[in-house]
């Protein structure tokens, strides 16, 4: 009994360097899988965040513009705005003054923006058309992004492509041919593209409004 004794407690090998081995490969395997678990699920958060963010200021987007529009007494799909604008529409106000809705990426936008600004000093582009009134043109797209808490949580900018503006001057002999306008945009979301960038084409929006008789 007393060799054995003596035996056991003269073992003092420890761990072997293919036992350390073993155990680091073990541990790196388990390591990657929760990692890549992790980056999964948080792909996936940020992706249902930003379509839902996505929707969301698009819609607000959408019902501002009809608002605005709504209003009008008469409209024109017209340069207006300034000269780099790539979609236009100009329309009227019972009071009388001239506005212009236009998709434009102007000095300091990292993207395009749909911006509104009044017409009413009447200064000729040099491209045709009218200008914005100085210091008169807002950004809709930043307007309603500021106003949204997911927007500085997500640090995401909001951006607008392929804005069309069109007047529906025949629609199957009705009366109200001539009176309508059709309204379309794409809303892109920089997290959105960061996620998707190669298959990602935004959000489409739009929508069809009639002018006040």
């Amino acid at each position: 009994m007393r060799a054995r004794l003596a035996a056991l407690s003269g073992d003092r090998r420890g761990v072997t360097l293919i036992e350390l081995l073993v155990a680091g490969v073990i541990f790196a395997i388990v390591a990657v899988a929760i990692g890549s678990f992790y980056v999964s699920t948080q792909r996936a958060f940020d992706y249902g965040s930003a379509q839902a963010f996505a929707q969301r200021q698009g819609t607000l987007l959408q019902e501002e513009i009809q608002r605005r529009l709504q209003r009008a007494v008469d409209f024109s799909v017209t340069r207006c705005g300034s000269g780099t604008a790539t979609a236009f529409v100009r329309y009227n106000l019972p009071d009388g003054t001239l506005w212009c809705l236009h998709q434009d990426q102007k000095t300091g936008d990292p993207y395009p923006q749909l911006y509104v600004c009044s017409l009413n000093a009447g200064v000729v582009l040099v491209t045709g058309g009218i200008a914005c009134d100085t210091g008169s043109a807002v950004s809709l797209t930043a307007q309603s992004q500021n106003l949204n808490d997911m927007a500085r949580r997500l640090s995401t900018t909001l951006r607008v492509a392929n804005t069309t503006f069109l007047a529906v001057s025949t629609m199957n002999g009705s009366s109200m041919a001539g009176r309508a306008l059709d309204v379309r945009f794409d809303l892109y979301d920089g997290a959105m593209l960061s996620l998707y960038p190669a298959s990602y084409t935004g959000m489409r929006f739009g929508f069809s409004t009639t002018l006040r008789n």
